[in-house]
């Protein structure tokens, strides 16, 4: 059982993003937070240095896309860890297309 439960992730993440809104296109809100096997339908992150095993030790919290754009472009995750809380990337999940 994780230390930090999905809600506590989503507060962490939705945090980081309202303290650093210009690292993330506005990016100010977290739709959902998943842990990697909830991504059985969905294009999982291909983050650099985050390989599977290292990615389950944490809660991806996926961004709000509320530009006005309608271009394919990459989803913005933040990823908490499910034991620490801190924050180890944010970014581009690298899913695009």
């Amino acid at each position: 059982m994780p230390n930090i439960t999905r809600e506590q992730a989503h507060k962490i993440a939705e945090s980081y993003l309202i303290a650093h809104p210009e690292d993330f296109e506005g990016r100010t809100k977290i739709s959902k937070v998943l842990s990697l096997e909830e991504y059985e339908h969905l294009a999982t992150p291909n983050i650099f240095n985050f390989p599977d095993e290292k990615l389950k030790s944490y809660w991806i919290a996926n961004t709000i896309d509320n530009s006005r754009y309608t271009m394919l472009r990459s989803s913005i995750v933040v990823l908490v860890h499910k034991e620490s809380g801190s924050i180890d990337y944010a970014g581009s999940a690298n899913d695009e297309g």
